[in-house]
């Protein structure tokens, strides 16, 4: 099931019909909240695929809670994006790191780590609470 399901995942990844229709707003005159709700919509998916891959392994690539963390960055970066530029097609945005993630891609611990790091970041909001003792 886990292998049809990530099969799945790889097809609609790299398909080109998908290419066609993503627009391209990562382009370098995009407003740099969109320029960063570009590049971590990519580390997203890299991030949500390591995660996924090692599922029932010792030794994941990113844990659950690592990939809590991550979709709280996310939120946080696709809200101070859609509030600094009301316009933005995050839909639009998705589709595009869709096709950007499997590019360059590297699986394995370090890279995956690598993704990780590189979106928590750019959040605009700390990812972990401490509270005060």
């Amino acid at each position: 099931m886990r292998k049809l399901l990530l099969a799945s995942c790889v097809a609609l990844l790299t398909s080109p019909a998908l290419a066609q229709d993503a627009p391209s707003q990562c382009t370098q005159g995009a407003p740099t909240w969109v320029s960063t709700l570009c590049r971590s919509y990519t580390s997203y998916v890299r991030v949500k695929y390591c995660n996924e891959v090692r599922k029932g392994y010792l030794l994941q690539y990113v844990n659950d809670e690592e990939l809590e963390r991550a979709e709280v960055a996310i939120k946080a970066i696709v809200s101070k994006a859609i509030e600094t530029t009301p316009n933005v097609d995050t839909d639009a945005i998705w589709k595009r790191a869709l096709i950007l993630a499997p590019q360059g891609a590297h699986l394995s611990r370090d890279f995956c780590q690598q993704y990780l790091r590189s979106l928590l970041a750019d959040s605009p909001v700390a990812t972990i609470s401490i509270p005060k003792p």
